[in-house]
């Protein structure tokens, strides 16, 4: 049995090629940057057009992702309210379907290669 790894796929550096139909509102292509789905999800949750996202008069929207906003929570068990802020963070992970590790290639694999040849 192979175990699947997570990965959670980084801004700027992955693009998703979605291989079925995605049946959402808010996915009107099958192939993005990680960084505009993350754009997408998060216009939606505000309920604001992709449109709108780099507009100066929603960057109060925004502020939910950047810095949050004064809170008090009170925890269960806890000893009363404590502030804080609350901010919402939005990952998306990939799990590959065949986990096989693979060792990276060393600059020594040639020469242990043409030693097990002589």
């Amino acid at each position: 049995m192979s175990l699947n790894k997570k990965v959670v796929l980084e801004k700027g550096s992955s693009a998703i090629n979605f291989l079925e139909s995605v049946q959402v509102s808010f996915m009107h292509q099958s192939m993005c940057k990680v960084e505009d789905f993350l754009i997408v999800l998060k216009c939606t949750l505000l309920g604001i057009s992709i449109n709108d996202w780099n507009k100066e008069k929603f960057d109060l929207h925004k502020r939910w992702f950047t810095d949050g906003y004064e809170a008090e929570v009170l925890d269960v068990g806890g000893s009363g309210w404590k502030k804080g802020r609350v901010k919402i963070n939005i990952s998306v992970e990939f799990i590959p379907d065949d986990c096989e590790e693979v060792s990276p290639e060393s600059p020594l694999d040639d020469i242990r290669q043409s030693i097990s040849n002589n």
